[in-house]
């Protein structure tokens, strides 16, 4: 996501991209300086004022998109740790909310004549899949709905192996867009995620001015040195080298900057 500095600069760059390439022709033709440039501003303007509504737009659409993703995501991780009880209740209430009227029991869902079953708490393996496959095998059910978040690294080449005709595998982003979406049913807060958070001043200093930051550089610094040996205008070269070499030997000796972390397991 670009910052505001970064917005702006943009913005600068292609107005005055604009201009130049309007002015260069308009003048080319019309041959008066002043009208050459008030018409150059005003196509530049109009075409500037355009892009931006159209970056607009697709902006937002990015955004709602971005925004999907992060819910799924948010929805998805928090039924992994949800217990096999919880799941069944899950499931239940959002099959109810979406007019399936289902039936819960101790150990499934059914809705008329389908058995489903969630797996949300691991990755569906080939022995659970054949658990489940058994279950359903010796019930007098037609069909049978496995809800699952994701599987198991060989679970895919297994499953191609067989005809599944009365069997569906709704997992993923199917399972959030079909059910979890649709249905709106709360989902229990299991686990806090990280949040971003920006970078203090401080903070910032302590990555500037980190040791481990040193021979960067240095080596930097080496190599503007070096290059100032054969560019006519080396004197720019060997002031910027020279930032970088006290950048380094400030790197390198500051305590400041580099504080270790506490090596107390309970603190």
């Amino acid at each position: 996501m670009p910052t505001k500095l970064a917005k702006i600069t943009n913005n600068i760059f292609k107005f005055i991209a604009f201009f130049c390439l309007s002015f260069i022709w308009i003048n080319y033709y019309y041959h008066k300086f002043l009208p050459s440039v008030i018409y150059s501003i005003i196509i530049s303007s109009a075409i500037c004022a355009i892009l931006t509504i159209i970056d607009s737009k697709k902006s937002d659409k990015q955004k709602i998109k971005a925004n999907k993703i992060k819910q799924a995501n948010y929805a998805l991780t928090q039924l992994k740790f949800y217990t096999y009880k919880e799941s069944l209740n899950f499931v239940n209430l959002a099959l109810d909310v979406l007019n399936y009227k289902p039936k819960i029991n101790k150990e499934f869902i059914t809705v008329n004549n389908t058995l489903v079953i969630p797996c949300f708490n691991k990755p569906l393996s080939e022995e659970a899949f054949i658990s489940m496959y058994n279950i359903f095998k010796s019930s007098n059910y037609k069909k049978l709905i496995i809800f699952t978040i994701t599987f198991d690294n060989h679970f895919e080449l297994f499953i191609n192996n067989f005809n599944l005709k009365n069997i569906e595998i709704i997992s993923g982003e199917q399972l959030y867009l079909k059910i979890i979406e649709p249905s709106n049913v709360k989902i229990e807060n299991k686990i806090e995620f990280k949040e971003t958070k920006k970078l203090k001043l401080i903070e910032l200093k302590n990555i500037v001015f980190n040791r481990s930051r040193a021979k960067g550089y240095f080596l930097s610094g080496f190599i503007l040195l070096f290059t100032s040996l054969f560019y006519p205008y080396g004197l720019y070269y060997q002031i910027f080298a020279s930032i970088l070499f006290c950048l380094s030997l400030f790197s390198f000796y500051n305590k400041k900057y580099n504080v270790k972390p506490s090596d107390n397991l309970f603190e």
